[in-house]
């Protein structure tokens, strides 16, 4: 991502309806999200796939993005 102190993640992990309450730890520093998917920093284009996955944006100091599934 161009914009300084953003990334772009993705993930194949579907989304899930069970989200785990999360530390005082977790809460204050954001990590891991809430969701329990595995999200991975991306850095190439994927490789075509069959599979359904999902991306979001970061932006330090902000909210993470809508997440939005990747045709």
């Amino acid at each position: 991502c161009g914009t300084e102190g953003a990334l772009i993640g993705w993930t194949d992990d579907p989304p899930c309806d069970d989200e785990r309450e999360l530390t005082l730890q977790e809460r204050i520093s954001g990590d891991p999200e809430p969701d329990g998917r595995v999200w991975r920093i991306y850095t190439a284009p994927l490789p075509p796939s069959t599979a359904r996955r999902w991306a979001r944006a970061w932006r330090l100091g902000h909210r993470g993005s809508a997440v939005v599934e990747i045709p």
